[in-house]
């Protein structure tokens, strides 16, 4: 009985022994089939983790993989690319290993809080998804900076706008209370904002590489953005991926320039202040007096109740609703030159003293209409100070 036993126990190891395995199986026909079947889903492509860069200087390792089914997909080149400012990966592309994966190192180049992705694809197969990603990075602010800019207390009536000027400190420069208001440094960087306001910078030049900077604020206080009228200044130190806070007082006032001529030149249009009846009529005049025969065509707009009439200002007219400067139409072009030798005679017509008198007569009214629409009167003025709503003097 034991030699039977044994006798079976030695070909049970000889069956086992011979041919190769599949893993830890004897390699045959169902499990060859098993394998294939595991291995003709479709291509995917994806990334192994979710994952942020805890602040600006930090690396954060990215693990791609590639499946086809539930086999990894090996020796495969993938494109890789960043979105968004201030991301990057250390490799433009990568090629999987044995089980599928590859792997990047992300980085992040800016000083403020932010985020970009990361994108891989198989150039090789472009029915197969891109694997994508998002990077956050976990800074402790937004901005870098942000300048408080109080209201407004000193001396000039009404100072609502300021012009926050940010200059670069390279050491040995004169202090704020030194500082000559005509002669000011120039700006780096700046930002215009209403009083009381604050001016906020998400990153500054360079401020990655140096990590700390020493900085100026330069705040120019105005009425709507008119001439400087006061000044604030502070000196700071700003630090990559942290957010410092200045406030600013406008503690100086500027003074005005001294005494200076001006030669005016004005044009006002007197159509422009008398009531709206006035003005039209005013206006009309001009036209009817620039181009009669025009002003003759241009009347048919007007009789909106005569239809015969007003058909003919629809067909002469482009823009019917501004017929003294609509652009005519082709029964207008042909209509104007036979209106125009119409009111020609007509004119010389009605003149029993001669065409000499009532030409002189019609230029007149002519040259004051123009009068009305505009005058332009010459002036030296002299302004001695500036005013609370622009510049005063006699």
């Amino acid at each position: 009985m034991r030699r039977w036993a044994l006798a079976l126990l030695l070909l049970t190891m000889g069956c086992g022994s011979s041919g190769e395995t599949v893993g830890d199986l004897p390699k045959t026909e169902a499990t060859a089939d098993l394998q294939a079947d595991a291995c003709a889903g479709a291509k995917v492509l994806r990334f192994a983790q979710n994952a942020a860069l805890a602040d600006a200087y930090s690396t954060l390792e990215l693990q791609v993989q590639y499946l086809a089914g539930d086999c990894p997909v090996a020796d495969a080149t993938l494109a890789c690319k960043v979105e968004g400012q201030g991301g990057a990966v250390d490799h433009a592309s990568v090629t999987t290993q044995a089980d599928g994966t590859a792997k990047l190192v992300a980085s992040w180049s800016r000083c403020g809080k932010g985020a970009f992705s990361v994108e891989c694809c198989d150039p090789a197969d472009h029915a197969v998804a891109c694997a994508k990603t998002e990077v956050p990075v976990q800074c402790e602010a937004d901005s870098v900076l942000s300048v408080l800019v109080k209201a407004y207390t000193g001396g000039h009536p009404k100072v609502d706008k300021a012009e926050v000027r940010l200059v670069r400190l390279a050491g040995g420069e004169v202090g704020c209370a030194d500082l000559d208001p005509a002669k000011l440094p120039t700006a780096t960087i700046s930002s215009t904002i209403a009083l009381p306001g604050t001016a906020t910078f998400s990153d500054l030049p360079n401020l990655y590489g140096d990590k700390e900077q020493k900085w100026r604020a330069l705040v120019l206080g105005s009425m709507g953005g008119g001439p400087s009228l006061a000044l604030g200044c502070a000196d700071f130190t700003v630090h990559c991926c942290k957010e410092t806070v200045v406030e600013v007082t406008l503690d100086r006032d500027i003074k005005a320039a001294g005494r200076k001529d001006w030669q005016v030149t004005m044009t006002v249009d007197m159509a422009t202040g008398i009531p709206d009846g006035l003005k039209s009529a005013v206006k009309d005049l001009g036209a009817f007096i620039a181009d009669p025969a025009r002003g003759v065509l241009a009347m048919s707009c007007m009789a909106q109740g005569d239809q015969g009439l007003f058909e003919i200002c629809v067909e002469s007219f482009k823009d019917i609703s501004h017929p003294w400067t609509s652009d005519l139409a082709p029964i207008g072009s042909d209509l104007l030159p036979a209106i125009q030798k119409r009111v020609s005679a007509l004119l010389k017509t009605a003149c029993p003293s001669g065409w000499g008198q009532c030409g002189a007569a019609w230029w007149f009214a002519d040259d004051l209409t123009n009068a009305l629409l505009a005058m332009r009167p010459v002036a030296s003025w002299r302004f001695d100070k500036l005013g609370v709503e622009g510049v005063e003097g006699p």
